[in-house]
């Protein structure tokens, strides 16, 4: 509930041999929890993305949450 997992897997030219297997663990927060970081820094949001491309974020589709942040 509180992080997302990924697996990273290095494998040889022929991709048939695993060399390396490691397992990326990345905390969960929410948009309102980057909120509260951030104020408790001096930072304000400014805009928030949900990819690469710059699109509008949406809680339930973005792939990902690209904030913009000014410090006041």
């Amino acid at each position: 509930d509180y992080h997302f997992f990924k697996q990273i897997q290095v494998t040889d030219i022929d991709h048939v041999t695993p060399h390396h297997l490691y397992t990326e663990r990345v905390a969960k927060f929410s948009l309102s929890d980057f909120n509260d970081m951030l104020s408790s820094q001096g930072m304000q949001i400014e805009r928030v993305f949900g990819n690469y491309q710059l699109k509008e974020y949406h809680i339930n589709d973005s792939p990902r949450m690209i904030i913009l942040a000014r410090k006041n």
